[in-house]
């Protein structure tokens, strides 16, 4: 899955990106990339919650436009997962 998002001042964010329900992607991955498709940051098993396999970015962003891209490590699991990040 990929999320776009643009990012009008100068901001700290944290991502989330963690399994849940019955059908969950239970090894999550994380990137995050700049408007050239730049990774920029990226994190596997870093998260926080109930399980170690969650992933976790914090990181300070100028403005511009981002790519968050979710899946699992290695990209070669299918499953649920809940993304959490800033709306504002």
């Amino acid at each position: 899955m990929h999320v776009v998002g643009q990012v009008t001042e100068a901001v700290t964010v944290t991502i989330d990106l963690g399994w849940t329900g019955a059908n969950s992607l239970v090894d999550t991955y994380l990137r995050l990339h700049d408007s050239a498709g730049t990774q920029i940051a990226y994190n596997d098993d870093g998260g926080s919650g109930t399980s170690s396999y969650n992933s976790r970015i914090t990181i300070s962003l100028s403005p511009g436009l981002y790519f968050i891209s979710a899946g699992s490590f290695g990209d070669s699991d299918f499953g649920d997962f809940r993304l959490d990040l800033p709306t504002s």
